[in-house]
């Protein structure tokens, strides 16, 4: 791994994971976004090994409009299998 990539894993991204479980579900759909922003530049490892169960447990959220979140769970599963 990178320098600069655990850098971010130690002391930004695990702040941000933090965030996924927060009362408030704009919270949620934030991270989900930051998520797949973040996925292709942090790489394919730290991606599965550190988001990917993020991205699953969003998956089972229970928030009342299910289509929306569970579409943006969607986006985010797709930018990550679009890594190599």
């Amino acid at each position: 791994m990178q320098k600069s990539v655990l850098f971010n894993h130690r002391f930004f991204f695990c702040q941000v994971l933090e965030m996924i479980n927060n009362g408030h579900y704009l919270y949620r759909m934030t991270i989900l976004n930051a998520i797949s922003l973040l996925a292709p530049v942090m790489g394919a490892e730290v991606t599965c090994q550190t988001m990917l169960p993020v991205v699953i447990e969003a998956a089972k959220d229970r928030y009342a409009n299910k289509f929306l979140f569970k579409n943006s769970v969607g986006v985010v599963l797709n930018c990550m299998f679009l890594l190599k």
